[in-house]
């Protein structure tokens, strides 16, 4: 009799266990339908001749014309439609061989996006179960000769295909961009971007804030992203490669405990704070096998515990919770 409670007291603590460990991210998305048809603006301006371009985006109305007045005015910068030059400086775009060449590349690399709109749907199924109020945007596809991979803004996706044609692609080294940068440039990279674009924009970045203020902020982007991108990899949302994600985790306790001893952590110092989150190759003070941002990376593992820690936290509050000390002294985060 006794082993058998005993069978049954295991049992009890593994099903306990294996309860605990379920990832408060993953949600039941089932019943949000979201139904995504991207406009593909690359190819109606450089998939046919330029007249006939040009007449059909006169056509325009609605959402599509004010596509037309983003893509003019604020990415490829040649002013607003109705600007008596406009038509000339949209030809002189649209006849340019270096652009007609990357058209050629996007749409060799992207000839058909049905993947990408399979994914962008169940993005934004996981934003609409978080923020139900969310409506999903109409959304475009454009080649701006490198200007901008993504824009987000009144009910407007925009998506940069050229910025995404993968690292070694020929134009991104000429343009000298660094392969620390190129690594990034690729497809399964489009999503997590929209949604950490979505995250920034609804989320700005406070003001004259410290070290781990910073740290903590952009660990809130990446968890909004990884609670949206559930098909994603973490080398993926964060945008390092698998040896450097490897480091990061061998090494958490020594980031953090360098952080502390050299008293970086309150640090209001603009070098400080970008040596240890900026854009880089690798982080200096931790040697050329780390990963740049490795910071940012130990923010991501604070809010984690945070929310980890605090299970009646939504991800809403999270998002609004500006008080970034509360964030780690209730996160209980002691890397080992």
């Amino acid at each position: 009799m006794l082993q058998k409670i005993n069978s049954y007291l295991f049992i009890a603590i593994v099903l306990s266990l294996t309860a605990c460990k379920k990832d408060k991210l993953d949600v039941d998305i089932s019943n949000i339908k979201t139904d995504i048809e991207i406009v593909r603006f690359d190819k109606i301006l450089f998939n046919q001749e330029v007249s006939e371009a040009m007449q059909q985006i006169e056509l325009f109305t609605g959402t599509d014309a004010y596509f037309v007045t983003l893509f003019s005015n604020n990415i490829i910068r040649i002013g607003l439609p109705e600007h008596p030059e406009y038509k000339n400086y949209l030809q002189q775009f649209l006849n340019d061989s270096i652009n007609n060449d990357v058209a050629d590349t996007v749409f060799n690399r992207f000839d058909e996006l049905d993947a990408l709109e399979k994914e962008l749907e169940n993005a934004f199924a996981h934003y609409q179960y978080y923020y139900p109020n969310q409506q999903t945007p109409n959304v475009y596809t454009f080649v701006s000769r490198f200007n901008q991979p993504i824009i987000i803004t009144d009910g407007i996706l925009g998506i940069g295909l050229d910025q995404y044609l993968g690292s070694n692609c020929k134009f991104y080294e000429y343009l000298g961009i660094p392969a620390y940068k190129r690594k990034n440039m690729f497809d399964k990279k489009i999503v997590p971007d929209v949604m950490m674009a979505i995250a920034m924009n609804n989320f700005p970045e406070p003001f004259n804030n410290n070290l781990l203020d910073q740290m903590i902020y952009h660990g809130k982007l990446l968890y909004f992203t990884e609670a949206m991108c559930r098909n994603s990899a973490e080398t993926t949302i964060i945008g390092f490669t698998n040896s450097q994600l490897e480091w990061c985790k061998t090494n958490e306790q020594p980031i953090w405990s360098y952080l502390i001893e050299n008293k970086s952590l309150y640090s209001r110092e603009r070098m400080v704070i970008q040596r240890f989150i900026g854009p880089a190759p690798y982080t200096n003070v931790f040697g050329q096998d780390s990963p740049g941002r490795a910071a940012t990376w130990i923010g991501w593992q604070i809010v984690r515990s945070y929310m980890n820690e605090n299970p009646s936290i939504t991800l809403q509050q999270l998002m609004k919770e500006d008080n970034f000390q509360k964030i780690l002294n209730f996160s209980g985060y002691h890397p080992n």
